[in-house]
């Protein structure tokens, strides 16, 4: 069997590269004539669909609800109608199908604006390839045209043909992102979204038929089709024969369909005597005219190839991912382009190759044919939701509460689920080009400006609508590269200010919704971080999703509105609880993880200590099953905050194993989790930052320990019940560390140690679900513990060979 993508590719390609052809022929006698061909378009595909919705019994069922649809259409016949308008201002088909190409620029531009997505910088030079691509074929063109007749105003029909195409290109752009939101929002319905897009735009026509008439008169007094049709040379009997035997001696071919009575067979077929006679006994080619205008006949054509095309289009989206969609629709321009310039001799010159290559390779970087790292499909997301069962508590303090002096945290109400709408900026860039957009195709038509007005004030009503339904789903669904990170912190060092006792951090939120895991990342993990065996596989989940989360991270220390720069941030604490177990190996999970600021305090003789909060919820479900509370310190550069804090002493445990860390393991942790910060990587990168050495990331030694952890505890107990065919749970579980020296690299000699202690050796029983904590673990445990039937605590040390500690720990189940 061929894949389920092979007949809409074919459809692509063969459609639209002979709807270029036909195009070609019906703008060359009439340029203007693009309104009369989209409702021909439009009407066509409609109707045809309409057949098939009420043969199916479809039609009064729907996927998408009716009022997504209007907007929807809205934009598609703005699209199409400017697409069509602009071969009236001197614009050829290859500089159309160059700029047409240029969509994934608006795209992303927009993508940015409303949905806030963020762009790695490859992806963004690729834009300045495609952006200067574009420029110089449009230069070239103007260059071709200035040459030309100059009084006929074709420089002037070109800026304004132009200006039409970057608009289109905007609001083309604008359907696209409307377009996937409706499919994350109800599922994909090609069959539907082609029938009613284009059905409901009929009545839109309604307001340029004055231009329709004009064009249907052209097309009327256009020149008759002169074709070649075959004729077999057949015996003279046959020429008195009935008019049928006449039309079965003709070749099939449009005249079968276009001729109509049976005089108009004979006089074709007794015009066709003289060849015939000079050619007995072969097959003999006649020029024939047909009484039909010749750009219906193309019209006709051209409507047909258009469905294909579109249909492919549709189809396509619904049986493969948008790289593939993109990816196809550019290269079928690419092959159009070649098309147009070979077939009809339109003028290319190199200027014009260079800027093509500039745009189709810019393009094909910015596609980055690699596997996705994360799916990228914006979902609405999940509605607050409650903590987990071990969460701290929060108070509904608002974020200008006065800076604390004394060590208390400065708490914060947690802010809404979605981010920050879209700029004022943006608001009015898109309104801007709306507006010029509808005022030129109004005032194009004849009408007056006060129509332009009433066309001007629904277009920004409609717009309004859209972005408003934007914001409520408006989410980082694509996770931001360290490289941009890098830049935004970067221009914050300049910009923002150092941390002190008058610094106020406000509630910032970020996120990133339906997140996958990607399998090249969690197989470097488990290799990397021992996660090798099913009993330590159970929680490995603790530390992976805090790598997952680590953009989101970035995210928020370069947002605009935190006040300091990203660069100084020092990981000191991490509280993570799970509620379940989660199978990484299930290729179908995905996450919703929202990480914000939870509040603040300063600390006399360290520095500036900012508290926030990750939550990670399955897509599509409001329970939490996973929570991390991370502390980062910002230390203070004045001379009284630089006293050092009493160090703990060694955990007197047992001994687990021992670790030698090459020099690399930050180099190797950062190809992993794609967190590249300078003082993990190398000596001279180190330097920068304040240390000699590169450090070992604290993820990574915490990760690591979990891993042996549970391991030593769980390894035996779960090879007996997989003998026994039975699951191993630990979940709900609970992990509680603290960073308290850097481990520099590389280092050999570090210990992992542990200390058991059961309940029984916690507080005296008292009747009650919690107890403290047990008298042997570490200070930092301040607060009462749940106790569950028999748990037992698992204190544990992660120290180098000198009996420094790096981390300390605590693990224990809910």
């Amino acid at each position: 069997m061929f894949p389920p993508w092979l007949v809409p590719v074919l459809s692509v390609f063969v459609g639209c590269c002979a709807n270029v052809v036909f195009l070609e022929y019906i703008v060359r006698d009439d340029p203007a004539a693009g309104n009369l061909i989209t409702v021909a378009q439009f009407a066509f595909v409609g109707l045809e669909g309409l057949v098939f919705h009420v043969r199916k019994g479809l039609l009064g069922s729907r996927t998408i609800p009716l009022r997504h649809y209007a907007l929807l259409v809205a934009l598609f016949f703005a699209t199409s109608v400017v697409n069509n308008l602009v071969f009236g201002y001197r614009v050829s088909l290859p500089l159309h199908l160059i700029f047409r190409s240029g969509s994934l620029v608006t795209n992303m531009l927009l993508g940015a604006m409303l949905l806030g997505k963020r762009y790695s910088l490859v992806k963004i030079l690729s834009v300045v390839c495609v952006s200067c691509g574009i420029a110089m074929c449009t230069i070239a063109s103007a260059n071709a045209s200035s040459s030309g007749a100059q009084s006929d105003g074709s420089v002037e029909d070109l800026v304004i043909g132009v200006t039409l195409l970057v608009v289109s290109l905007f609001v083309s752009s604008l359907l696209g992102i409307y377009q996937e939101l409706l499919h994350s929002w109800y599922g994909k319905s090609w069959r539907e979204s082609l029938f009613y897009s284009h059905f409901l735009a009929l009545p839109g026509f309604l307001v340029i038929l004055g231009n329709l008439i004009d064009h249907w008169s052209i097309f009327n007094q256009s020149p008759r089709l002169s074709m070649w049709i075959p004729f077999p040379s057949v015996a003279e009997s046959l020429l008195s024969g009935s008019d049928l035997v006449q039309m079965a001696c003709l070749a099939p071919g449009p005249l079968s369909a276009t001729a109509g009575t049976s005089e108009t067979l004979r006089a074709i077929w007794n015009a066709a005597q003289p060849v015939l006679a000079q050619a007995p006994g072969s097959l003999a080619l006649c020029e024939v005219t047909v009484p039909i205008p010749r750009l219906w006949v193309f019209l006709l054509l051209n409507v047909v190839t258009q469905y294909i095309c579109v249909r492919g289009v549709f189809e396509l989206t619904s049986v493969t991912n948008s790289l593939v969609v993109t990816l196809t629709v550019t290269l079928r321009k690419f092959a159009s382009l070649l098309l147009s310039i070979v077939y009809f001799g339109n003028p290319f010159t190199s200027s014009h190759w260079i800027g093509s290559a500039m745009l189709f390779v810019g393009t094909l970087v910015f596609l980055d044919l690699t596997p996705w790292q994360r799916t990228q499909s914006p979902a609405t997301p999940p509605s607050s939701s409650s903590d987990s069962p071990a969460s701290t508590s929060s108070s509904t303090n608002n974020s200008t509460t006065s800076v604390a002096q004394a060590p208390e945290k400065v708490p914060m109400q947690r802010p809404q689920l979605s981010t920050s709408p879209p700029s004022q900026a943006a608001r009015m860039t898109v309104l801007a080009l709306f507006s010029v957009t509808i005022s030129t195709l109004v005032l194009s038509f004849g009408h007056s400006a006060p129509m332009a007005m009433l066309a001007n004030f629904l277009v920004m009503h409609l717009f309004n609508l859209l972005t408003k339904r934007m914001e409520s789903v408006r989410t980082n669904a694509q996770l931001p590269s360290f490289a941009l990170i890098a830049v935004r912190a970067f221009v914050g060092y300049l910009s923002k200010t150092r941390a002190s006792s008058k610094t106020i951090i406000p509630a910032i939120q970020v996120q990133g919704t339906h997140l996958a895991v990607d399998p090249d990342m969690l197989r470097q993990y488990r290799v990397m971080c021992k996660y090798t065996t099913a009993a330590s596989q159970q929680a490995e989940s603790l530390c992976f999703l805090e790598i997952m989360s680590l953009p989101l991270a970035g995210m928020l220390l370069t947002h605009p509105d935190y006040p300091i720069n990203a660069f100084g941030h020092i990981h000191v604490r991490t509280d993570v609880v799970q509620t379940r177990s989660l199978s990484f190996d299930d290729r179908s999970l995905r996450f919703d993880m929202q990480m914000f600021v939870d509040g603040f305090r300063w600390v006399e003789g360290r520095g500036l200590e900012i508290e926030t909060i990750t939550l990670a919820t399955l897509s599509g479900s409001e329970d939490v099953v996973w929570k991390c509370a991370t502390t980062l310190l910002v230390v203070s550069r004045s001379k009284k905050a630089r006293s050092s804090t009493p160090r703990p002493p060694v955990l007197s445990a047992t001994g687990i194993s021992t670790w030698v860390l090459p020099a690399n393991t930050g180099v190797k942790f950062a190809q992993l989790s794609g967190d590249w910060n300078l003082h993990h990587l190398y000596p001279f990168t180190s330097r920068l930052i304040g240390y000699n050495r590169p450090i070992a990331h604290g993820v990574y030694t915490l990760a690591r320990a979990t891993a042996e952890l549970f391991e030593h505890r769980y390894g035996e107990q779960s090879q007996a019940d997989a003998q026994k065919r039975k699951p191993t749970s630990t979940h709900p579980i609970r992990m509680v560390a603290e960073f308290k020296a850097p481990l520099f690299l590389p280092a050999s000699g570090v210990e992992l140690r542990q200390q058991l202690l059961p309940a029984s050796e916690a507080a005296p029983a008292t009747g009650s679900k919690q107890q403290a904590a047990p008298a042997g673990l570490p200070a930092f445990i301040d607060e009462e513990i749940p106790v569950k039937g028999n748990a037992r605590y698992c204190s544990f040390a992660v120290q180098a060979a000198t009996g420094e500690p790096h981390l300390r720990g605590i693990a224990y189940p809910l």
